[in-house]
């Protein structure tokens, strides 16, 4: 009897994972069979429990944390090493604090800075300042609302923050018409502007950085 053959004896199965798979045709390394078993029994994941080639496949790298041999599907590479996905996620929850209001929170914030910032422009009226003033009003937007929600944030914000701004830039152009003018004016030539586009990328951009960082 092999090593490998051994190893899958030795190895107690889960009950809720039922048998260890035969291996893929042409796969009889004892390595590759033995970490076959390996991540069977202890991957939490269920990538290389539906696709057998990733079970068995030539990939020995080890969580740095548990020591958990991980298939390519489950390795994340970080700046001190390779850690399994579920790993990496247990981090983020400890960083990922906020809730559905802080959501919420930021995207009306956003939505807020965004129309000013889009009016702005197209007050203005030559669309180079707007780029200036779409990096300057999302920087400052989004660390006023990192702010007001007192540091805590989803996975979901930024997403929130650019649904924010493009709210703002749809909603400009017909605001902006409707106080010089008087008169709500829906048409696409108002609500699609050069000024707005550049604006709008500019903040979503700033802003986006922002509500990627830790701290």
């Amino acid at each position: 009897m092999s090593e490998a053959n051994q190893t899958q004896n030795n190895i107690p199965m889960n009950q809720e994972l039922g048998d260890l798979p035969a291996p893929p045709e042409g796969i009889t390394d004892d390595d590759q069979l033995a970490g076959g078993a390996e991540r069977w029994q202890n991957c939490p994941l269920r990538d290389c429990k539906r696709k057998h080639e990733l079970l068995y496949e030539d990939f020995y790298l080890r969580d740095i944390r548990t020591n958990r041999l991980m298939c390519s599907a489950c390795a994340v590479r970080t700046e001190v090493g390779y850690i399994a996905r579920e790993v990496v996620k247990a981090t983020d929850d400890k960083f990922f604090t906020g809730t559905q209001v802080d959501n919420f929170i930021t995207l009306g914030v956003m939505l807020g800075a965004s129309l000013v910032g889009n009016m702005l422009s197209l007050l203005l009226g030559f669309w180079f300042f707007a780029f200036f003033i779409g990096g300057g009003i999302g920087g400052a937007a989004a660390t006023f609302s990192r702010r007001l929600t007192q540091g805590r944030i989803t996975r979901q914000v930024p997403y929130f923050a650019i649904g924010g701004v493009v709210l703002g830039a749809l909603l400009a152009g017909p605001v902006f018409f409707l106080l010089r003018t008087g008169f709500l004016i829906l048409d696409l030539r108002v609500i699609i502007n050069l000024s707005v586009i550049i604006c709008s990328i500019a903040m979503a951009s700033a802003a986006w950085g922002i509500f990627l960082r830790r701290i």
